[in-house]
């Protein structure tokens, strides 16, 4: 495949990304009055629609209307593991959009797992070898377990490998002629 190819790949799936998490959609449908005829007794009767249950109704709901906002970690802290080696992966955030990050080693063990606040960036180090890099973000901090509720969104980056000194550079933002796109990943195996 070319570099081009790669490019182009890379583009569209960094675009999707972004649009994931800067750009949460919420479809509802608008209510609308009106109404309906019914037939009782053989007389025909018009009955009005109680427009506040029908907006009750069409209220789109909220996925995480049961789960707490927590205070996020701060930016950088270290949530998984530890940072510890002679190499670096290091991420920078878009506003608006957080990031709780995994390095993991080829065996699926999280070598570090750490937080990185919107709009920032955070690194974190790790013995040279082969890794995947995990990211799940969004914009409200739910906890470890519920990172960003519903609204997550989830990807990777496979087989990275880093040796003495190197450091990878992630930057999660939307952009034209990116050089990364992130591979699918769902929340179980996060």
């Amino acid at each position: 495949m070319t570099s081009s190819s790669n490019s182009k790949r890379r583009l569209i799936w960094m675009a999707l990304i972004a649009v994931l998490v800067a750009v949460p959609m919420v479809f509802g449908c608008s209510p609308s009055g009106g109404s309906s005829k019914s037939n009782a007794n053989n007389n025909t009767q018009t009955t009005q629609t109680n427009k506040a249950q029908q907006q009750n109704t069409n209220k789109p709901t909220n996925p995480d209307a049961n789960l707490t906002p927590q205070t996020p970690p701060y930016n950088g802290e270290v949530l998984d593991g530890s940072s510890g080696g002679d190499a670096a992966v290091k991420v920078n955030t878009a506003p608006g959009a957080n990031a709780y990050v995994k390095v993991k080693d080829m065996s699926g063990r999280t070598v570090v797992g750490f937080y990185v606040s919107s709009g920032s960036t955070a690194e974190a180090y790790v013995p040279e070898g082969t890794y995947s890099v995990q990211f799940a973000t969004g914009e409200t901090w739910y906890g470890k377990s519920k990172r960003f509720g519903n609204k997550t969104s989830y990807g990777q980056d496979n087989s990275l490998s880093l040796g003495y000194g190197d450091m990878i550079t992630y930057t999660l933002q939307r952009t034209t002629n990116g050089n990364f796109s992130m591979q699918s990943l769902n929340e179980s195996q996060f």
